[in-house]
């Protein structure tokens, strides 16, 4: 059986209905390029609406979870970040909020590391997440041994030198942040003391800055713990317990003062309650710091005094409070 025939035969033409006339596409150019032209504009404003409508949702989403993480809604402000994250995947405030948020509860440190590592992926310009990531890897620190807390601590310590670098140079928390971090891995310690040193000056020219007396006054008590640090650290122990128990002094005056000013001014019960939380861990740091001159100097009853009260405000290296 012969197939069938088709008009493509060398003998047989090319019907005129069966092929465009000539010009065609030369006729139609310009409807075409403007039908493509039309199409990409759309796609594009399309592209955008989706963008910033996704914007919008997640930040809507973060405004809600600060507004459940105040209230003490912890685990649905999680909620909200994790939903604004995946809105946004590629925007850096859901990653910064999630990992502040779970800092300051002290919840999982190897989930703030990695926000803290995918916000400064998308932005390494955001200084604040070198300061908070250095303060994590400080923590992570406290929670291994050996080599790896070297490699940690080392790692917290370059953060925070990045942070202090791009910092004001008014900045006394930088300074002391970065003289912490040597104190606490006894590295580089005589450096450590001269930006401690720094740090307190800087501070004592910022003191109008602070909303109320008290308020300076417990940063003044957290530079000299600070300083107190890396003055035993460098054999200077006389000095050492000068700071500390200044520092003491000087947050156990004033904690009760800054709570019940919190209350006056209707803040809600949560909040309250954090600030009287951090001020105990604070003051935990503080006798435990000043407990380890004593036992170094021989001071047994008051080494065993001020380790047990650090112990009943919280002190906790492997919770992050130390």
């Amino acid at each position: 059986m012969e197939s069938p025939q088709t008009n493509v035969s060398s003998n047989q033409p090319i019907s005129d209905k069966e092929y465009p006339e000539d010009g065609f596409f030369e006729k139609y150019a310009n409807a075409i390029l403007w039908t493509l032209a039309i199409f990409m504009v759309v796609a594009v404003l399309g592209l955008i609406a989706y963008q910033y409508g996704s914007l919008m949702v997640t930040t809507s989403l973060v405004a809600r979870a600060q507004e459940r993480y105040q209230s003490g809604d912890y685990k649905g402000a999680i909620a909200d970040l994790d939903q604004a994250a995946e809105w946004t995947p590629d925007y850096y405030i859901p990653y910064y909020v999630r990992a502040t948020f779970r800092l300051e509860e002290r919840q999982d440190v190897d989930l703030v590391l990695k926000d803290l590592d995918r916000m400064l992926e998308i932005d390494s310009s955001m200084k604040l997440g070198y300061l908070s990531r250095g303060m994590a890897r400080k923590w992570k620190a406290m929670q291994v041994s050996g080599e790896e807390r070297a490699e940690w601590l080392a790692q917290a310590t370059e953060d925070l030198e990045f942070y202090q670098e791009f910092s004001s140079v008014t900045n006394y928390n930088a300074w002391n942040a970065v003289a912490y971090a040597r104190g606490i891995s006894e590295k580089k310690v005589e450096q450590g003391l001269e930006e401690a040193n720094k740090s307190w000056e800087m501070l004592e020219r910022e003191e109008k800055k602070f909303p109320s007396k008290e308020a300076y006054e417990i940063a003044q008590s957290n530079v000299l713990d600070t300083r107190g640090l890396l003055r035993f650290l460098n054999d200077k122990h006389d000095k050492a317990l000068e700071d500390f128990d200044l520092a003491i002094e000087l947050l156990e005056r004033n904690q009760e003062k800054i709570l019940k000013k919190l209350e006056e001014d209707g803040a809600m019960e949560i909040e309250v309650e954090r600030q009287t939380e951090d001020l105990q861990h604070m003051l935990a740091v503080y006798y435990h710091h000043r407990g380890q001159v004593h036992e170094d100097l021989g001071h047994e009853e008051h080494a065993e005094e001020d380790f047990k009260r650090a112990d009943e405000l919280g002190y906790s290296p492997k919770d992050g409070i130390f």
